[in-house]
């Protein structure tokens, strides 16, 4: 169900990509940059992003600086990211991470300023937001720091979340790495939304609880796990002897 705006206006649709040029651009060069250097990458399970013209939460995983690139590439709604500050204050980046509308955050457990401003993009402007529930991992294969953020958001809003798994963007350009590598296995797994059912006022268990939940799901669609399920189904599956 649409929240309705705090100032009482009535809600508006879902802004498309021919309704932000910014975004389009942004789009365009995205499948550029990787129509130059890799394969084209594959969106599994479209039919689990909504239909309908509530806002949501996309929550991803993130292994590698492209993968906002190949969100905005292939993606099919538009999505704005919740993204570190100090890629809003590169010189060139920067300027293109404002005009796009992605929502800095700074450093520390919690930007409040970030955070109303997403949720006033999620109820008031009715846009989707997009949210790294990890940090990126780091150059020697650490696990990035989980953050709450998503779900803080979803208390104050309650929107779905749409769990979604990046894969094979740390191959082609790893942590710390200035040089693509050629793959053509880059996939965008997308899962049925949650509704995470936080109350208003959330406290720090509940969040993690939540936060828990949600990676759970993203961890679910990595296609290695699934190829490794598939597989092991079909070897206890019985065979005839032909």
């Amino acid at each position: 169900m649409t929240v309705p705006p705090k100032d009482g206006s009535a809600p508006r649709a879902p802004l498309s990509y021919g309704e932000r040029p910014q975004l389009s651009v942004g789009r365009f060069c995205a499948k550029v940059l990787f129509t130059m250097f890799f394969a084209r990458a594959s969106v599994v399970g479209r039919e689990n992003i909504p239909k309908g013209d509530s806002p949501y939460i996309l929550a991803l995983n993130h292994r590698s600086v492209l993968d906002p690139a190949l969100v905005w590439a292939f993606y099919p709604d538009p999505v704005y990211f919740l993204t570190r500050q100090q890629l809003h204050d590169l010189p060139i980046f920067g300027w293109m991470c404002h005009r796009v509308g992605n929502i800095p955050v700074r450093p520390g457990p919690f930007d409040l300023r970030a955070i109303r401003t997403a949720v006033s993009y999620l109820t008031r402007l009715e846009r989707n937001v997009a949210v790294f529930v990890k940090g990126l991992a780091t150059g020697e294969g650490g696990p990035g720091e989980v953050n709450h953020g998503c779900a803080l958001l979803a208390s104050r809003t309650g929107a779905r979340v749409v769990p979604a798994h990046v894969h094979g963007t740390d191959e082609a350009l790893p942590p710390r790495s200035i040089v693509p590598r050629f793959t053509n296995e880059l996939s965008l797994h997308v899962g049925k939304s949650l509704d995470l059912n936080l109350s208003s006022r959330p406290r720090r268990q509940e969040l993690e609880q939540a936060t828990a939940r949600v990676l759970a799901a993203i961890a679910g669609l990595d296609p290695r796990l699934l190829a490794g399920l598939h597989g092991h189904a079909d070897a206890q599956s019985p065979r005839g002897d032909g």
